[in-house]
Parts: structure tokens; sequence; C-alpha cells
């Protein structure tokens, strides 16, 4: 799939791409979300089809078809991504994608239930009370919200394999991002499932989790068809209840701007998908610590005076060692 605009304004109208000479002359962006959506309806009807038994063919669609899109979406995005990083990220989030939530429960399958919630397959990143769900949170603090939706997350996959060609809708001012907070309130239920894991067995619980479960299915999928209108974040940014967001105010995680190289230009705002108004915030803290960052280093990549980086559990301990040193 290649995302460009008519003619030979494709590259100014989609930076992060590049688009293949021999694509250029006939392609029309119309194209890129129509294969867009097709990925989306694709990735939906299987889900829905393994959940509600809708009777569509099990072959094709099924509980991994958000998987198959990713891998085959994946593959020309990568290769037309424009910076070395983002198409080193990309690859190893397919891989590990493909590997961890279709491989391994297929042909390798086992269960990494911890406390007894529900029967849990891995790798049930997602799962309050599993043992991946636990180790991952801790993975969070000490590096941050990225090492789960920035390498290895369905989420943000399917929105940067078919949703791409949405990325250019993105809705960034700074009133969208305050929306943001809406999570707070959304957050709630899944709290609930944290409680629900120290109370007894019985009906209500389970009749809970189903709901639960249904409602965030059906709106996580629908939400990607609000990407035409909003971008393709619109789950991640104001709907997901997961809580991941919040290990990169509690952990270690910052995005660090470094006010004597930063000219606020505004430049990686304007890569980020999740809306994040990194010159307005780094003014009040250049260390700044927010929900929002999955790390996927956009913001990194656009910044032409490498004022932009990534602060995590490896540098507060040089930061550590070094005083250490400096106070002998």
């Amino acid at each position: 799939m290649t995302i460009s605009t008519k003619g030979n304004n494709s590259e100014k109208a989609m930076p992060d791409y590049i688009t293949p000479s021999w694509v250029r002359p006939w392609w029309r962006p119309w194209m890129g979300y129509i294969l867009a959506m097709i990925g989306f309806l694709w990735a939906t009807a299987g889900f829905f089809n393994f959940y509600f038994k809708l009777g569509l063919p099990e072959l094709i669609f099924n509980r991994f078809s958000e998987i198959f899109v990713i891998a085959i979406y994946g593959v020309p995005v990568i290769i037309i991504s424009r910076e070395k990083y983002q198409r080193f990220r990309l690859t190893l989030m397919v891989s590990l994608l493909v590997t961890f939530w279709y491989i391994i429960p297929v042909y390798f399958p086992f269960n990494v239930n911890l406390f007894g919630l529900y029967r849990t397959d891995f790798p049930s990143l997602d799962m309050p009370g599993s043992l991946t769900n636990i180790l991952l949170l801790i993975l969070g603090l000490l590096f941050g919200r990225r090492v789960k939706c920035g390498w290895m997350n369905t989420c943000v996959a399917i929105k940067e394999t078919a949703g791409a060609p949405f990325r250019r809708f993105t809705a960034r001012e700074p009133k969208f991002f305050n929306r943001s907070k809406i999570k707070i309130i959304t957050s709630i239920p899944f709290l609930i499932c944290f409680i629900l894991i120290f109370t007894p067995a019985g009906e209500y619980k389970s009749i809970y989790l189903y709901w639960f479960w249904t409602v965030v299915i059906v709106i996580y999928f629908g939400a990607l068809f609000l990407s035409p209108i909003f971008g393709p974040r619109v789950w991640c940014r104001w709907m997901c209840p997961l809580l991941f967001g919040w290990v990169n105010v509690l952990g270690f995680f910052r995005l660090r701007v470094d006010k004597n190289k930063c000219t606020e230009c505004g430049a990686c705002e304007k890569r980020c998908d999740m809306g994040v108004p990194i010159v307005l915030m780094s003014k009040k803290n250049p260390s700044i610590k927010t929900t929002e960052c999955i790390g996927c280093g956009r913001c990194r990549d656009e910044c032409k005076n490498d004022a932009i980086r990534f602060y995590d559990v490896r540098d507060f301990i040089k930061e550590k060692l070094l005083k250490k040193d400096r106070d002998r």
C-alpha cells in the first residue's frame, strides 16, 4: 500500500513516506483510503465473526484477521517509510506481533493466568491479573509506554499499517489533546476488573467481564472507521481504558527537550499522531511527562536540531552514577 497525493506533491503531503517512481504517475489518494477501509473491515469482520459467531468463513474471518492485516499491509508501509528508525520499529513491531499474537498462540499455546480471574492464554498483555500484563506494567514503569504501544501493540500497528493513509488527518490542535483526559473516566471500568480479581467467583463477575470486553471490542473496532475524520488514533487518544499510559507518568519515562537547541518551529508536533503539544509543554517543563506519548520517535526523527530525546531508567541510573563519581 502506497500513500501519496496526486501528481508530484506526494512527498509534501505525506513526508513520512516515499512514493516509488513507478507508482507516482497513476496513484491517487482515494486508492489508499479504500485499501485502508478494506483492511479495517477485514480485521473487524474477523474478530466479530470469532466473538459473535456471525457465520462467516472462519478460514478468512477469525480472531487473527487483525494480525493478517497488519502483516500484509505492514510490508509495503515499511518499504516506503522514509526514516531508517521507523522502518526498523515497524519491522520489529510486525515481526513481534506475528510471532507472539499468531505463531505462538496457534502452534505453541500456553497459559499465563496468575490470579485466576479467567483463563488467559499467552500473550494476554491487556488482561488484568495475567503474568504477562504485570510484567509489561513493570517494564512500562522502567521504559515507558513505548514497550507496548510503540513496539508490540495491535492497536497501534493496524493504525500505522492499514491506517497509514489517514495519518494526515490526525487532529493535532491542543483542544483535541486536552480531550484525552476523558480516559480518566473510561479507565474506571478497567479498574473494576482489577478489583474483581480479589473477589469470589460468581455469576455477577462473569456477566461484568463479558459485557466489559464486549463493549471494549465494539468501540475499539468502531473507532477505526472514524479515521477519515480525526486520524487513525481515535481509540488510543480518547477511548482506551487500559491504563497503560499512566506508566509514563508514574515511571521513569520522559520526553526531554533541549531548550538550547529547540527553535520552537513546531515540526515535531506535526508528526505526532497522539497530538502531543510538545513545544507548548516544553515551555512549562522541558522534561515532559504525559500519558499520551507512545515513544514512536517520529518527533525525534523530525527535529533537525536534535533537541528531543527519550529518558528512561537507564538515563536515571547513568545520572546517579555520574553524580556519585562527582561527589567522590
